[in-house]
């Protein structure tokens, strides 16, 4: 293999304009299109189909009437309100504006406010009922240009009136800030909902309770009654009145009201769905958070991959350390990294200007014969305060996780994951000034952006976009099967494991590590905020399990340390994980076989499952406990009792798991 790498490094590549080795490489994602039936306003309305897969699957026309959207117009909410005309009301909490010449197809849509203060002039893009884009200020239409600075998104309340589906984000008059989930089917005979406390006003995150089971007595959508497992159970009822619910809940003699907004707007639900209903869902919500994070992911113009330096022997490996379970004695490192450079250019500013984005990383390659059909290939993403020389390096007791797959056949791209540059999100953080590693060539990585304009991009967008890079790179190499190309990852490297594999289809298989939170609840931990978007909400749209369901019928493992506390206070702290695991499975559905949840008995770390420093072997576990009883509606939610799944990682990877 060692002449082989030679090859592809030193002749296979072509000459770049500066004189060193480039690879051109194939960036063939189609982008996903909507789905539904949208466009300027007729006199009649088409009622697009239901996004719950099918529940109304029926189009219906019916009277044309006006249309409400919730917006955030440069952080500001804004609730716009259209007649048939195209003309309406802007209300914003401290003013109120007219709308007028709003006008709109199925990808695009623009109109004009004017307020006390001046006019506005919006254009944006457009999925279904989803819209982002920009504003400038004035009386005449300036150039698309450094004068739109504003940014807006936001949704149109009918469209997702379409499903029964529903998340509500909730305080009680008690303080207690819950997450309300419910679902119905087509019928309205079958409705289930979950309350959840994920906090309290007084506490915080600390008063983060259980999930619990609603029985829903009525749900049309509108109307909502149901009642909890606990005793004595609260007996609730609530009036949906666009994105708000409010309503009151009785519990023995005590009434306390509660008021709430809409949230998780994609939401896959608490519901079945067939094959074709979940990969219909997928496609339209794929393709909402697109718009909302990659600016619709647009094909780059050119990639490339750059070699910097030659091969390099691994780093010698020092010895095992408490937390390895690799069985590193038994698997010698014997493979070669080099260092490299991926450059894709994008169009910004509506396709009138391009920015080159540079992802760097290390390139491992095994120096034995590739298998039929090629190596399989993973891309390792690092944590915060991480590199991908930690990733890559067997002494680093948070970041050995990439050198693993190396040492069993992997071939391995440890993708150096950091944060912007103060200026591209000083809104939303301040830390991290000099990136997160570096001394190890993982400093901050500037926004994709026209030099004079902010970014349309999201931060969570950009890190996605250079795994894609990595994983075509990957998959180009003529030793590898481009079929084969998992995405892991810990911590923050977690979290783009699971974006990564909900918005790029291509990967193989996820494993999240050390990441699948309550969404509701790390949005009031004070856990690092670099997961939230610059011009939205993400938790408006998307939950965590929504993320695991897009990854669906894919290989998914999802590693939990049974110790872990930095996404949870509950006793133990595993419990929100059991709750979104079990989200998350039940988009599986007849799949379950692909999904696993490996509960492991160590804190926030990456394990593998095989023997550790001193040769004890406790493989891939799963929990035995997924759900509630009739009898026992908590249990499951504290248990530690799980199964054996695989003898490994590496084992499930390559299709061994074996249930017992």
């Amino acid at each position: 293999m060692k002449s082989q790498l030679v090859t592809v490094v030193g002749v296979a590549f072509v000459a770049a304009a500066c004189g060193s080795p480039t690879l051109p490489i194939d960036s063939s994602l189609a982008l996903e299109t909507e789905t539904t039936a949208s466009g300027a306003r007729p006199s009649v309305r088409v009622r697009p189909e239901a996004r719950d897969g099918g529940s109304r699957n029926k189009r219906e026309e019916e009277p044309e009437g006006g249309s409400t959207w919730h917006l955030v117009a440069d952080g500001e909410r804004v609730t716009m309100l259209l007649e048939v005309d195209g003309t309406g009301l802007w209300l914003t909490p401290t003013s109120k504006g007219q709308v007028e010449g709003f006008a709109s197809t199925a990808s695009t849509a623009w109109w004009r406010v004017t307020l006390p203060t001046g006019r506005l002039r919006f254009r944006v893009n457009r999925v279904g009922g989803v819209i982002a884009g920009r504003f400038v200020s004035g009386d005449t239409a300036a150039p698309f240009g450094p004068a739109w600075r504003g940014h807006v998104t936001g949704w149109q309340q009918e469209f997702f009136e379409e499903t029964r589906a529903r998340s509500f984000r909730l305080e009680t008059a008690l303080g207690e800030l819950v997450s309300l989930r419910v679902d119905a089917d087509d019928t309205g005979r079958t409705r289930v909902g979950q309350w959840k406390e994920v906090g309290s006003l007084a506490k915080g995150w600390l008063a983060e309770g259980p999930q619990l089971d609603l029985t829903v007595s009525e749900w049309d959508g509108e109307r909502l009654s149901f009642e909890t497992p606990e005793a004595p159970p609260r007996k609730c009822t609530g009036l949906v009145d666009g994105r708000a619910l409010s309503g009151s809940c009785t519990r023995g003699a005590e009434v306390v009201a509660f008021t709430g907004e809409r949230t998780e707007l994609l939401g896959y639900g608490l519901l079945p769905k067939t094959a074709a209903q979940r990969q219909a869902w997928q496609a339209q919500t794929r393709a909402v958070l697109q718009l909302l994070v990659m600016d619709k992911n647009p094909a780059p113009r050119s990639v490339s991959a750059e070699a910097i330096g030659p091969p390099l022997s691994p780093f010698p490996t020092l010895g095992c350390f408490p937390g390895r379970d690799d069985a590193v004695a038994s698997w010698p490192a014997n493979y070669l990294r080099q260092e490299y450079t991926l450059k894709a250019s994008y169009p910004v500013a509506r396709g009138t200007a391009w920015h080159v984005r540079t992802a760097q990383g290390w390139l491992l390659l095994p120096q034995s014969a590739p298998p039929p059909g090629g190596f399989p290939a993973i891309v390792a993403a690092n944590g915060h305060g991480m590199s991908a020389v930690s990733v890559i390096d067997p002494n680093d007791a948070m970041g050995w996780y990439g050198e693993t797959f190396a040492r069993r056949g992997y071939v391995v791209f440890a993708l150096h994951v950091s944060h912007r540059p103060l200026g591209d999100r000083a809104r939303l953080y301040t830390d991290v000034l000099g990136g997160d590693q570096p001394e190890r060539g993982n400093g901050p990585h500037p926004a994709i952006r026209a030099d004079d304009m902010d970014s349309d991009w999201e931060e969570t967008g950009e890190r996605v976009a250079d795994v894609m890079r990595a994983r075509e790179f990957l998959a180009s190499l003529p030793f590898v099967d481009g079929s084969r190309v998992a995405v892991t990852g810990l911590s923050m490297g977690g979290e783009l494991a699971t974006w990564a594999g909900a918005l790029d289809p291509r990967l193989a298989a996820s494993i999240p590590a050390g990441y699948s939170p309550d969404s509701e609840v790390l949005r009031i931990s004070g856990n690092h905020p670099c997961f939230k978007w610059q011009h939205g909400d993400v938790h408006e749209y998307v939950s965590t399990v929504d993320l695991l369901a897009l990854i669906a019928p894919r290989p998914l493992l999802i590693e939990t340390g049974a110790r872990d506390p930095v996404f949870s206070t509950l006793a133990p702290p595993f419990s929100g994980d059991l709750q979104v695991a079990r989200g998350a499975r039940l988009a599986y559905g007849a799949d379950a076989e692909q999904f696993v949840h490996y509960l492991h008995p160590d804190d926030h770390r990456f394990r593998a499952g095989d023997a550790d420093c001193d040769g004890v072997v406790l493989g891939v576990t799963e929990p035995i406990e997924r759900g509630p009883t009739a009898a026992d509606p908590f249990t499951w939610q504290r248990s530690a009792d799980t199964r054996p799944v695989a003898a490994s990682v590496f084992e499930w990877l390559t299709g061994g798991r074996s249930l017992k």
